[in-house]
């Protein structure tokens, strides 16, 4: 059994999952964020895809459960406030971790990621012996979670911490 870990802010809002908090693309950082915005939600507003929804203590974050995030920057252009910019070099630095419940992973034919992955960071090739590889390039991956809804497995997420992306071999 794997020992989790969470941190004080996620106990006091009853995160025991140890999910990690997505603000919207080209946010500032979680402390000038958190100061800053005033939960007008005109972000989510705007958001065609629908991933802006209001998160812990009232603020939007991002949910991938249902798309994930094109980049259009319409939830930058609404924002009243000074904390999204599109001056940055990307939307954010998080990119998808895949874990061992992968149905590929498991020998279970699944190419669903693969298959949606614009960026072309998930790969699924052919192994040795019939064994599957999935394979994650986190420098190519954008962190756009259109890998996440699509997973039959719920094995991906995306998380700011891309060395616990893992190449299934």
């Amino acid at each position: 059994m794997k020992a989790q870990t969470i941190n004080r802010h996620q106990l006091l809002r009853g995160q025991f999952a140890g999910e990690e908090t997505i603000r919207p693309p080209w946010s500032v950082n979680e402390l000038a964020f958190t100061e800053k915005c005033t939960r007008c939600y005109q972000c989510a507003n705007v958001c065609h895809s629908n991933i802006i929804v209001k998160g812990s203590g009232g603020f939007p974050e991002i949910s991938f459960k249902r798309q994930g995030c094109d980049f259009c920057e319409a939830c930058v252009q609404a924002c009243p406030e000074d904390v999204l910019h599109t001056g940055k070099q990307s939307a954010w630095q998080h990119t998808a971790v895949i874990n061992d419940d992968c149905f590929s992973v498991q020998g279970i034919v699944c190419r669903s990621c693969d298959e949606i992955c614009e960026s072309r960071a998930i790969q699924i090739k052919p192994g040795i012996a019939g064994r599957i590889q999935v394979i994650l390039n986190a420098a190519a991956c954008n962190g756009c979670g259109e890998c996440v809804h699509v997973c039959p497995a719920g094995a991906i997420k995306i998380s700011k911490d891309s060395a616990m992306g893992k190449n299934h071999e």
